[in-house]
């Protein structure tokens, strides 16, 4: 694309944001080469939501990759990562989580207070992880975008858009391809507790590789999702849908109609944010026109007749009169990974606890008494020479399909825990 198309390309790109105000944000790439396959309202400023933990886990990656952390290390819950808002693991102050128990918990559960454990586990302080994250979204280009936290909870000063979300995705892929099967996870077994992934299109829609969801009020429900489509490596994401199916719905679409769009000669860097203040979806997602409000962090679905509710693990899925032809009816059968729990203390009733990934071997090393206080935080790891994967689901834990469950007039909608 010449230099003067592009202006075209751009002008017409900015026609749209001026005639649909309030059309939500969509845009496809190649996660390879970084070439715009569909865009619309793309570099609009949005809530991220969040989103916001891609970034965290960008500088988890990055420091893992450095060796600053190793993946059996165990990091603090402090009583700031303690007292966040759901969605959260639920620890009390004072347990314990491997960094690899961690990354699970923050990209599968969406876990708020695992991000500010990881955060502390680098920075050393929310506040510092926070310019670390500001630095590094301008290092990579994400002009458009500001942190103000490491788990997306609402702020007005907490914004993107979807072409910097683009740009963030596609790095994470290219940089840490080791990784990429964290966002794959489609459960993760808890103690006694499943929890499945967020992401709506894990299991239910053919290609489909991973990433991550995000909602809140403002944001509406946002989604950046990968997959793999006629030979190509994509990236779709979706910013301020009503529900948390339409998102997954929007981002089948567009995999299934513009991935065979080619050779526009825009590439995502050349986007150019706009910079504007971001709308609130709350009105529309949380507003009177719901039943029940929705909080920020839970998921709101309109069931409508149109979907099934699992009575064992609380999914929402299409039922035959709301089935699409994008999406698989119901979620298949999943492995999940799963998330060892002990006690710190077996005697007392409430207790911190020890939370990591069992590849087999039990418990990683603790710490004990006897060690020096300046050795006392270094926790011995895997060998240097063997190299480090992501858990992956086993045949431990496994969540069948849901079957439909008639929802009753009274309860056409209903609230669940999203753990976004």
């Amino acid at each position: 694309m010449t230099f003067k198309n592009f202006l075209v390309f751009t002008s017409f790109a900015l026609f749209l944001n001026n005639t649909s105000a309030f059309a939500n944000p969509t845009l496809l790439i190649n996660a390879n080469s970084g070439e715009v396959l569909h865009a619309n309202e793309a570099t609009r400023a949005w809530y991220p939501a969040s989103l916001t933990k891609l970034m965290t886990a960008y500088l988890v990656f990055e420091a893992l990759t450095e060796q600053k952390l190793k993946p059996l290390t165990y990091l603090t819950v402090s009583q700031v990562a303690s007292a966040q808002k759901p969605s959260k693991m639920g620890f009390s102050a004072g347990s314990k989580i491997t960094v690899e128990a961690a990354l699970h918990a923050l990209l599968t559960k969406s876990a708020n207070d695992i991000a500010v454990v990881l955060a502390e586990g680098i920075s050393g302080n929310g506040p510092a992880f926070v310019v670390k994250m500001n630095r590094k979204a301008q290092e990579l280009g994400m002009s458009g975008t500001n942190f103000v936290n490491p788990n997306g909870m609402p702020s007005e000063k907490q914004v993107t858009t979807a072409r910097d979300m683009a740009v963030l995705a596609r790095a994470i892929l290219q940089n840490f391809p080791q990784y990429e099967a964290f966002f794959r996870v489609p459960g993760l077994q808890i103690g006694n507790k499943t929890v499945r992934s967020f992401n709506g299109l894990i299991g239910r829609y053919d290609g489909a590789t991973g990433m991550k969801t995000g909602f809140i009020c403002n944001s509406g429900f946002n989604l950046v999702a990968s997959a793999q489509k006629n030979g190509q490596n994509l990236i779709a994401v979706v910013l301020g849908e009503t529900t948390g199916l339409k998102r997954s719905e929007k981002a089948a679409e567009l995999f299934d109609i513009y991935a065979q769009n080619s050779n526009t000669g825009v590439r995502v860097s050349q986007l150019r944010n706009d910079h504007d203040t971001p709308i609130s979806m709350r009105n529309e997602v949380c507003g009177q026109n719901r039943q029940q409000p929705a909080s920020e962090s839970e998921e709101f679905i309109d069931t409508s007749g149109a979907y099934g509710l699992s009575a064992a693990t609380g999914d929402f899925f299409m039922t035959k009169q709301g089935q699409s032809s994008r999406l698989a009816p119901k979620p298949a059968s999943i492995r999940t990974v799963t998330i060892s729990i002990e006690k710190q203390n077996t005697k007392a009733k409430k207790s911190p606890i020890y939370a990591f990934i069992d590849h087999g071997n039990g418990k990683p090393p603790l710490p004990t008494t006897q060690q020096s206080t300046k050795n006392s935080s270094k926790i011995p790891n895997i060998q240097k020479n063997q190299k480090f994967l992501p858990a992956h689901p086993t045949q431990k834990g496994i969540i069948a399909a849901p079957k439909p469950v008639k929802i009753p007039a009274n309860r056409t909608l209903r609230r669940v825990q999203e753990s976004e």
